[in-house]
């Protein structure tokens, strides 16, 4: 396949294809072995997806950042049915040839356990999956020959009891350790308006003008990458809401009744100032100290009034929008300030230790 489009090896489809067909020809045979208590059929049904599961995990998680616990018990479920329809449309196919209604009589007999091929699949369906974090290539690498140690060398496969745990060691205690230890805010831009989300160890706030659930959505890839599995703190902010009393809120974050309303998140000691409206170019800005200005703006538009980016200066501004205007770069050009706009940046991301950044291209971190 790869003489023919070596571009495939790339594709997660056929590495996933590729790894199960090896995972199923190297090592179904001595599971099969290790569960000879079972009758044998049993312990083929248990093998086989056992051993392409263990092929494709580290490739799921490198790729993906999460696996669904669901996944085994219901592989090994349906396999009878796959065996029942396989064989059964192979068979089907055959008769047909020679007695076509008795053929399609044997096909319409296939109809039940696909029936229940699609029930199954569907009550598996809502089953949630569990955010473990990008994985690293070294960590890819150590897996897999870990494999190789238990499946191919007889001393591997002597010590598979103290190989196996320090696999799942490698796996779970650097996801544990970042997820404790990280500290960052991502800004990104949808239709409705700017989509933040700040994480610090054990705690996940997420700002958006769209639900919670529908938030967890949206940023599914990015929450798996980052081994998020709840959002500690949901800020749902409607569309047009000018009224600030009744919005959900959390102890980080604060709202100024202004016109328009204005959302303040404290966040490893910056003070972030996010806006769902423009304000009036005619309203000056509320009159601050220089110790209560923010140190970042954030609002959905290409322009912002320049009166009240002179009178708040912050060392950051972003734009959540397609792109900006010549007139904004000149006006934060004037006080020094840094200017993201997430059409032309993607996705905007601060860390302690890097600062601001462009994280994602604007393609992938555009939510429309």
């Amino acid at each position: 396949m790869l003489l023919v489009n070596p571009v495939w090896i790339w594709r997660l489809g056929f590495q996933l294809s590729f790894l199960a067909t090896f995972g199923i020809v190297t090592m179904a045979k001595p599971l099969q072995t290790s569960l000879a208590f079972l009758p044998p059929k049993i312990a083929e049904i248990v093998a086989v997806p056992v051993a392409a599961s263990v092929w494709t995990t580290p490739i799921l998680l490198f790729q993906l950042g999460y696996f669904v616990p669901a996944a085994l018990p219901l592989n090994i479920l349906i396999t009878p049915l796959l065996e029942v329809l396989s064989f059964g449309g192979m068979i089907s196919a055959g008769v047909s040839l020679v007695l076509p209604p008795l053929g399609s009589g044997l096909a319409w007999g296939l109809a039940f356990p696909a029936h229940w091929l699609i029930l199954i699949a569907q009550q598996f369906q809502q089953v949630p999956h569990i955010a473990i974090g990008q994985l690293g290539l070294w960590q890819v690498g150590l897996m897999y020959g870990g494999f190789g140690l238990i499946g191919w060398v007889p001393w591997g496969r002597r010590r598979s009891l103290w190989i196996g745990p320090f696999l799942v060691a490698l796996l779970l205690i650097p996801a544990l350790f970042v997820g404790q230890t990280r500290v960052q805010a991502t800004v990104f831009e949808s239709r409705e308006g700017p989509v933040i989300v700040a994480q610090r160890p054990g705690y996940t706030t997420a700002i958006a003008t769209t639900p919670a659930d529908q938030v967890d959505h949206l940023l599914q890839p990015f929450f798996a990458k980052q081994g998020i599995n709840h959002i500690d703190c949901p800020v749902f902010v409607p569309i047009g809401r000018t009224q600030t009393e009744s919005l959900n809120h959390c102890s980080a974050t604060t709202w100024y009744a202004q016109s328009p309303p204005i959302l303040a998140l404290e966040f490893a000691g910056q003070r972030w100032w996010i806006f769902w409206q423009i304000p009036d170019r005619n309203r000056p800005a509320p009159p601050l100290p220089l110790e209560q200005r923010p140190d970042v703006l954030v609002w959905p538009g290409s322009f912002f009034p320049d009166s009240w980016l002179d009178q708040l200066r912050p060392t950051t501004a972003i734009a959540v929008s397609p792109y900006g205007s010549d007139a904004l770069r000149q006006t934060v050009e004037r006080f020094n300030g840094q200017l993201w706009v997430t059409g032309e940046d993607g996705a905007v991301q601060w860390t302690p230790r890097m600062g601001f950044s462009a994280t994602l291209n604007a393609m992938d971190a555009n939510l429309r």
